[in-house]
């Protein structure tokens, strides 16, 4: 059973949830306060009918989702929802797509709900106007007498069919033997073919053996041709023996005509070596006699910076002397001048003259 109910921008509900006891439940309200649209998304829920998006409410933006939830006594929760990428049910946070107008069966196994479930103001009253044929349908419909009906009526459509089948398996064999019966003659016909494929067989064993024999006439010339070259190859072997040792001495004398020039380059290269190392030697003396004057430079010069820092500093502690005695001079003056003032000396309290 459903336990409650919420739906999100459905018709004219944009959000509303309801709260279901066990039995019957009724839901009363004024005219054109979405009595109605609740029944609607139910049905939308249980049959996913209708399609399209007129159910949507028209208070909404596209981007804006319809969503009808139900929460049943199993505790499984059920949804069905349509936004502007996805078109599907959800069951317990797994979503299942909605195609066409088909139901998942993980959806209708756990609801076991149908259209006589529902009724609406307008409908008459259950059972008491329908036909005894209707009730007889729906009093079935609730007990299963119907699966039975089904079932039955769908072994007799089986046994139809495969009845008819047979019928028609049957008609094609006769065909097929009269068909039969009209082509005695194939195995004469059979009995012949062997006896000239055998023929053709034997014909073509011969041509295979001429085809051998030239091949092998061919062979043989190929070979007389080869033997020609073998005896020609041998008259010449002889001089190209003599010239492969005029070779070999070729490359040995070239081998030690390298290495000569090898052993001259290098000696070259010593010699050069010796050259500039003498002409080192001689500068040698020159050099540290210059470093020994640039050491001497830089200790004058390092010297000379140190004597133009202290010119620096006595200049400036002169500078300071000078501003000081100006200001002794200054303090006495104004000592003085309040001697006056005061005439009597503030140490020895005497009158000053």
């Amino acid at each position: 059973m459903i336990k409650n109910l919420y739906i999100e921008n459905f018709m004219s509900w944009k959000k509303g949830l309801f709260e279901f006891t066990n039995g019957v439940n009724v839901i009363m309200g004024q005219s054109h306060k979405g009595k109605s649209a609740v029944i609607k998304s139910l049905r939308w829920l249980i049959h996913n009918k209708p399609r399209g998006d007129a159910f949507k409410n028209w208070d909404t933006e596209p981007e804006d989702e319809v969503r009808v939830q139900v929460c049943t006594d199993d505790e499984f929760k059920l949804d069905r929802f349509k936004n502007k990428n996805h078109n599907a049910y959800m069951k317990d946070g797994l979503v299942l797509q909605a195609l066409k107008t088909d139901v998942p069966e993980e959806i209708s196994s756990v609801l076991r709900l149908d259209d006589i479930n529902l009724q609406t103001q307008f409908e008459g009253y259950f059972l008491l106007q329908d036909s005894p044929g209707e009730v007889g349908k729906r009093l079935n419909k609730l007990v299963g007498l119907s699966v039975i009906d089904k079932a039955i009526s769908t072994v007799n459509g089986i046994v139809t069919k495969e009845k008819s089948d047979v019928a028609v398996s049957d008609e094609t064999v006769e065909g097929i033997k009269e068909k039969l019966g009209e082509l005695s003659w194939v195995n004469k016909a059979k009995e012949e073919a062997e006896k000239i494929q055998v023929l053709v067989d034997t014909n073509d064993k011969i041509g295979k053996m001429a085809v051998n024999i030239e091949h092998l006439l061919a062979s043989i010339k190929k070979e007389e041709e080869v033997l020609k070259n073998i005896r020609k190859f041998l008259e010449i072997e002889e001089a190209c023996t003599r010239l492969k040792e005029t070779i070999d001495t070729l490359n040995t004398s070239t081998k030690e005509y390298n290495t000569l020039v090898f052993i001259r380059t290098k000696i070259k290269a010593t010699k050069q070596d010796i050259e500039f190392t003498t002409k080192w030697l001689e500068v040698i003396p020159k050099h540290k006699a210059i470093c020994s004057l640039v050491d001497e430079f830089d200790q004058i010069n390092n010297e000379r910076t140190m004597l133009s820092r202290l010119i620096e500093e006595v200049q400036d502690k002169n500078r300071k002397i000078l501003i000081l005695s100006d200001d002794i001079t200054e303090y006495q003056e104004k000592r003085d001048n309040i001697m006056k003032e005061l005439k009597i000396c503030p140490l020895c309290g005497q009158k000053i003259s």
